[in-house]
């Protein structure tokens, strides 16, 4: 086993003398979302991030101070952290980095595996990954072909729309609670934490996307990962 697969998320604490600064924060994620950002850097809503020295390892920080109470990445993390070793649909979460300022004030950074999306696998193993989750997945490669009367598919194009089903029978699931379709027993585990967390208060709502979604490369293929599947309307960020 590599050091990297070793399952033990730590939470560290970090005070600081100075303020966070309003105006640097949003000039940071304006850069950081602008068409002129480091290429090496992924960016988001709330968050940006990039692999550390170990490319196996993601960092996310936050733009803004956040309240934790109201931090739907927070919240789903913290959750799950229980869960990570026993199943595979949870996020690989290193270490969660609390720093607070002279004001109370808390930025959230975590260290991450580093996830791929599906363009990164080929449309078979997509495929048959589907077919380990879902009763009934709509998905045939050679249907897909044949429902909009093309046959030359790029397999970048087929994987992209295979994971797209396969989300779509997730994200049906966590909004219903409805499992019928789903044969894997740890996601309906992982999609019955979602919800508990969601309906722990009125300020989370479902987030599942193929923004939200990712995979992680295996020895017996892809396996699909919850990156980040609950959303707080905005509501955690502090921007004053």
């Amino acid at each position: 086993m590599k050091l990297y697969e070793l399952i033990e998320p730590t939470v560290t604490k970090k005070n600081i003398s100075a303020r966070f600064d309003a105006e640097r924060s949003k000039e940071k994620k304006d850069k950081m979302t602008s068409s002129w950002r480091p290429k090496s850097f992924s960016t988001g809503s709330y968050a940006y991030g990039s692999t550390t020295k170990d490319p196996h390892i993601f960092t996310k920080k936050s733009y803004y101070p956040s309240d934790l109470d109201y931090d739907a990445y927070y919240k789903y993390i913290e959750t799950a952290m229980a869960f990570m070793k026993s199943n595979p649909y949870f996020p690989r979460v290193y270490n969660v980095k609390l720093i607070t300022d002279k004001n109370g004030r808390i930025k959230t950074s975590y260290n991450i595996e580093t996830l791929k999306g599906p363009e990164e696998f080929s449309p078979e193993s997509i495929l048959a990954m589907g077919k380990r989750m879902i009763k009934e997945l709509k998905a045939e490669i050679e249907d897909i072909k044949n429902r909009y009367g093309r046959i030359e598919f790029d397999d970048i194009y087929l994987s992209k729309w295979i994971f797209d089903e396969i989300v779509n029978e997730i994200y049906g699931a966590v909004r219903m609670r409805d499992f019928d379709n789903i044969k894997d027993k740890k996601l309906i585990d992982a999609i019955q934490l979602i919800r508990d967390v969601i309906d722990s208060g009125n300020h989370f709502a479902d987030d599942i996307s193929t923004n939200n979604v990712m995979l992680r490369g295996t020895s017996q293929g892809p396996q699909l990962v919850l990156a980040d599947p609950i959303w707080d309307f905005g509501r955690s960020q502090i921007k004053s």
